[in-house]
Parts: C-alpha cells; sequence; structure tokens
C-alpha cells in the first residue's frame, strides 16, 4: 500500500488540524519544534489500527485519504466521534474506487450501511467498515495494506523493547515461516527474527550482514545463534530456543551479543532488518530517525532504499542537518502550525525554493519563515 494524500482533523474545534498533503515512496517530515511531525505519525498510525482493528476500541478523528493498493486507487473518508454512552463510534465512512467513482464501496452515515449499493443489516459502529468486511474480495486488499504498516519508538526503552532476549519455538524453523508476510505479523524481537531470516530467507539475512560490516568495518564477524552457545545462561523451555544475534569485532576476542552494544549499532542493525525484511506494499515509520546515530552512519537510509528497489513507503522525522541535506529537496515535507492548523509544503514547490541556491539547504530550511515559526 502507499498513501497518496493524508488529510486529518480531530473533532473538536480547537484540536489539531493537518491541511491536505501529497506523499512519495520516501518522504522527509521536517518542521521546527512543536510543528507536528509526531503528531501526524500518531494520527497515521492510529489510522491503521482502525482499519485492521488492531486495537481494542477506535482512535478519534476526522480522516481523508487517498490510496493506492494492487494497482488501484482509493478514496476513504472517514469520521469517527463519541457517541452517545461516550465510546467511540464511526459516524460517516465513504470509500470508492477511483475508477468506478460513481458507485461507492462504502457508504455510512449514522447507522446507515450501504455496500455495493446494497443496505446492509445493522452493523457495530465500533469498528470500520474495512475491519467488519475484512473477508471480502473488494475490501480484503485494503485491509491486508494496513495490516503493513510498521512504526518504530527509538526511545530509550522503545529500543530495549526490541532487543531483549526471548524464546521462540522450535516449529517456526521449519515450515512455519513461508513469507516475508507472516514474519512480519509474528511482531517478534531482532534476535529472533535474524534467526528465522539466517534459516528461512538466507539471502536476506546475507545482505542484513554485509550492509552492517559496510556501516561498521571494525566488525570482523557476526553471528546468530542459541544464547547458550555464546556463555550466557538463562531458563530455556525444552521446545524452545532463545536466539541472539552477536559480533566480533577486529583484535577482541569475546563476542559481543546485541545488548550490549551501543545504541546507534543496535539501531543501525534493526532498520536494516526491518527494510530488508519487510514484504512488499509496507508502510514504514520512524520518528527522529537520527537519534543515537553517529555522523558516519547516519546517511545510510537513503543508500539502502536505492539498493533495496522493493515497493515500500518510508515516512521519517528529523532535525538532523545531515540527514536534511543528504535526502532529496523533492522528499522532503515541511511543516508550519498556525495554532492548531498544520500546512505543509512539499515536492516541486521545495525543489523551487530551496534548489536554486548554492547555500547549504540546511541553511535555507531553518531561515524559512514557513519552518520556524512553528509554536513551542
Amino acid at each position: 500500500m502507499r498513501i497518496i494524500s493524508y488529510e486529518f482533523e480531530e473533532p473538536q474545534t480547537t484540536g489539531w488540524k493537518f491541511e491536505e498533503f501529497d506523499l512519495g515512496r520516501l518522504n522527509l517530515i521536517v518542521g521546527d519544534s512543536a510543528s507536528g511531525k509526531t503528531k501526524f505519525l500518531n494520527t497515521l498510525f492510529n489510522l491503521g489500527l482502525n482499519a485492521t482493528g488492531m486495537h481494542n476500541y477506535l482512535f478519534l478523528g476526522n480522516w481523508k485519504t487517498r490510496l493506492e493498493q494492487n494497482g488501484s486507487v482509493y478514496k476513504w473518508e472517514i469520521r469517527i466521534d463519541r457517541g452517545s454512552t461516550g465510546n467511540p463510534i464511526v459516524q460517516k465512512e465513504l470509500l470508492i474506487n477511483e475508477s468506478d467513482p460513481e458507485h461507492p464501496i462504502i457508504e455510512r452515515d449514522g447507522a446507515t450501511f450501504r455496500f455495493n449499493g446494497d443496505t446492509l443489516p445493522k452493523l457495530s459502529r465500533e469498528s470500520t467498515s474495512i475491519e467488519l468486511l475484512r473477508d471480502e474480495d473488494v475490501i480484503r486488499p485494503l485491509r491486508d495494506g494496513f495490516g503493513k504498516l510498521l512504526r518504530r519508538d527509538f526511545s530509550k526503552d522503545g529500543l530495549s523493547a526490541y532487543i531483549l532476549y526471548e524464546l521462540i519455538a522450535i516449529d517456526l524453523l521449519g515450515q512455519g515461516v513461508q513469507d516475508l508476510g507472516q514474519l512480519f505479523r509474528l511482531t517478534l524481537g531482532l534476535n529472533s527474527k535474524l534467526h528465522i531470516l539466517k534459516k528461512r530467507f538466507p539471502e536476506i539475512y546475507q545482505r542484513i550482514c554485509s550492509h552492517y560490516q559496510e556501516l561498521f568495518p571494525f566488525i570482523e564477524e557476526v553471528a546468530v545463534s542459541d544464547i547458550q552457545s555464546i556463555g550466557l545462561q538463562i531458563d530455556i523451555d525444552p521446545v524452545g530456543i532463545s536466539p541472539v544475534f552477536s559480533i566480533k569485532e577486529k583484535q577482541v576476542a569475546d563476542w559481543i551479543p546485541v545488548p550490549e552494544l551501543a545504541s546507534g549499532m543496535q539501531k543501525a542493525l534493526l532498520i536494516l532488518t526491518d527494510l530488508y525484511s519487510l514484504p512488499e506494499g509496507s508502510i514504514y515509520l520512524i520518528d527522529e530517525y537520527e537519534n543515537s546515530l553517529g555522523v558516519s552512519v547516519i546517511d545510510f537510509l537513503p543508500e539502502c532504499l536505492n539498493k533495496l528497489e522493493k515497493d515500500i513507503q518510508v515516512i521519517i522525522t528529523s532535525h538532523h542537518p545531515y540527514v536534511i541535506n543528504q535526502i532529496p529537496i523533492k522528499d522532503w515535507i515541511v511543516f508550519h502550525r498556525d495554532g492548531s492548523t498544520v500546512k505543509a509544503r512539499y515536492g516541486e514547490s521545495n525543489v523551487e525554493h530551496y534548489g536554486k541556491s548554492k547555500q547549504r539547504q540546511f541553511i535555507q530550511l531553518i531561515n524559512d519563515p514557513f519552518y520556524n515559526r512553528g509554536l513551542e
């Protein structure tokens, strides 16, 4: 799936509002402090949770999006507000395949629910149509697309959660994982995912390791194995194993497991593993991409995307001048917040605005009133 355009408004009169803007394959969201970068990622991720029913309740908001999935372009509009009991419910919903705009797939207004022109019996208003009708042929591709949305939290606690040792069942190493979509849905930690990639998808595993060693040339050797093989002891279930990815540095005898690596090395390995193992059609969200990454590796993401030649959409936020200068101007989305409303400048408008000067792009950006008038 790819998000083509996005618009969002919170139901409260004083709530956030993101005016419509377009997105491409690689999107760098930039803006002054409190301009809405993290908030935007939150609203997009919440839309995915609403679509897939992966949360206990709906998130409030009024979304208008254009989506591309399996060669078709859809317009999906949905408004979720509190009902009379205080619980979030679907107030309105419209889903259209733009190849046939005169015949909406979904039309909902209050309790009225029409699917392909037919009125359906009363259905729950506490779920979106994409979740309720997920088994219908016309809806399933959208449900699958939103199910491939991944957001990484790279706060200190967030990163630690991804690299912990965990027990995995031995049958996952047999016929349990047939494709990258299945691996994605398992939501495994980094060590377990690398272990399965090595066993089931050795080409991908090797590409990850090679790219990782290019980023950190002081690494002499890498390995993923059972935790006990490197001398660490934990309670192990007899029907499972606890894998660990480790490195050996040049002129250093001992293996170093992932949890003992510097945070920048952990993060780089996680991002590489994500990118190489994401199934086609995924959407990958990273907030403050540069956190913990040293200057020597901070620009690896654009290069990695060029190597991948994979149909995935990447949306990242950053304040770092080196990241901003390394990503093409056409891929910037500059946020400007005025009160609770966020406007965006993107695409060719940015090329025309920043691309003709010899001055460094980041300097132009931070001196631009559209960028630096965000509210603190």
